[in-house]
């Protein structure tokens, strides 16, 4: 049952009304039947003048007197409720829900489905999570999406892909019955506008993301890639080492965003593992061996690493193949594998542009505090080569600090005016050659 969860916080009543309805059933064994089961539950009991005030009061808003025997018994079980106090009613009936919802809150009630209702209680109890907070020190926003967000989810409906929004709403509304075990986490530009909704709960074995939508935005790839790396921190959270993504209807930059991010493409969707920690090679061919037992051998093959049966040494694993597992089973580090590492200075103003550590008076700018890759420069060579890890150093008196570390994906060496050209003219200053370093933002540490 749907109150399963909630069961201790809700309390089942009989309207007055209830007892009309079951006296209109023709059958009189089934009418018998009925009257016994609801003798059983508590009885509302209201004044009969507050009744009158209350059931004046939503035929007002409605704006006309409801004219059938089922209309009239749907307004005066909203009446009972209202009269009687009752803050929250829960009714599958969708007549009721389209129909006396904005009525009844005239009157102080709200009107929600079931599966809304358990989220409901759980914004009631769980505030915070559903208090917008800024993504990555942006002024993009992600919040759980409340009861009173729902006709904001619909924007997400892929319309155009044949979606229908009932289906879209039974979709949504088996995560809002999860509640708290899921999310349904909405992303808001600075100026307020969704842009991206991301919807999981977790199974026995698998974090199951269900809904991974986009909105049309000016920075539509870069949000589909923030919003995925967190895919995988909330699957540890949950202690979940496999992540199955089904939506059909997945946003086109939100699936290239999971491939980009180590998922590979299943009969159903795409599927990625996950590991989190420090771990030696041997202790990750131990855990991913223990893993594969949970999945099929198609599934298996797809997202595990293909070098798990084979006998070899860590010091002997090649640079790109460590850098290759960390990539498919992120946020993963191999402490034994044979990766470069470089330690890189930074000046405190830039940290907090880059990784909004250390805080500063004035904001970070939203396109660069949300982007997952970026590029550095500098003049000459330096040493770095890919695939390797950058520690970020906090240069400067007051600082000294490790405050991050960036995966490095890809180096380039050449003049200013081949590898700049038409993206920074100011470069040209640093003298007749350029390295030019692409990075991944993988983790701060603050």
């Amino acid at each position: 049952m749907i109150f399963n969860s909630i069961s201790d916080r809700i309390e089942l009543l009989v309207t007055p009304e209830l007892h009309n309805e079951v006296d209109r059933v023709i059958d009189e064994t089934d009418r018998r039947r009925l009257q016994s089961i609801i003798d059983t539950y508590p009885r509302l009991r209201v004044a009969p003048d507050v009744l009158a005030r209350t059931r004046a009061a939503l035929i007002e808003s409605l704006g006309h007197a409801p004219a059938g025997a089922r209309d009239v018994s749907d307004l005066n079980h909203i009446a009972y409720a209202a009269a009687a106090g009752v803050s929250v009613v829960a009714t599958r009936d969708l007549a009721v829900l389209q129909r006396l919802t904005a009525p009844a809150e005239q009157v102080g009630l709200r009107i929600v489905s079931p599966d809304d209702l358990v989220a409901l209680v759980d914004e009631r109890e769980s505030a915070p999570a559903y208090t917008p907070a800024a993504l990555l020190d942006t002024g993009y926003q992600v919040a759980e999406a409340g009861v009173s967000d729902n006709v904001v989810l619909e924007r997400f409906v892929d319309g155009g892909a044949g979606e229908r929004k009932k289906d879209f709403r039974l979709r949504v509304g088996e995560l809002a019955r999860q509640r708290p075990s899921s999310s349904r986490l909405l992303f808001t530009d600075p100026d307020g506008e969704p842009v991206a909704l991301l919807g999981y709960a977790p199974s026995e074995q698998t974090l199951e993301v269900t809904v991974a939508r986009l909105r049309p935005s000016s920075l539509r790839s870069t949000i589909a890639a923030q919003v995925v790396s967190g895919v995988r921190t909330a699957a540890l959270a949950r202690q979940k080492n496999l992540i199955h993504v089904t939506d059909p209807f997945a946003d086109s930059a939100m699936y290239q965003a999971f491939l980009a991010d180590g998922y590979r493409p299943t009969s159903s969707g795409v599927m990625a593992a996950t590991v989190g920690g420090v771990l030696s090679v041997n202790e990750l061919r131990s855990q991913l061996r223990s893993l594969r037992r949970s999945l099929s051998p198609d599934d298996g093959a797809s997202v595990l690493p293909s070098w798990l049966d084979v006998d070899i040494q860590p010091d002997l694993v090649e640079p790109n193949t460590a850098a290759s597992i960390e990539r498919q089973l992120r946020p993963l580090k191999l402490y034994d594998a044979p990766i470069p590492a470089w330690m890189v200075p930074i000046k405190p103003h830039y940290a907090s542009q880059l990784f909004g550590y250390p805080a500063e008076l004035f904001p970070r700018g939203d396109e660069l505090g949300i982007s997952v890759e970026q590029v550095y420069y500098r003049a000459g060579r330096s040493g770095e080569e890919a695939p390797g890890r950058i520690f970020w150093y906090v240069s400067g008196s007051r600082n000294g600090e490790v405050i991050g570390t960036s995966e490095l994906v890809e180096v380039a060496d050449g003049s200013p005016d081949v590898l700049w050209r038409g993206i920074d003219d100011s470069v040209s200053t640093l003298g007749k050659r350029l390295r030019i370093v692409l990075i991944r933002k993988t983790q701060c540490a603050r």
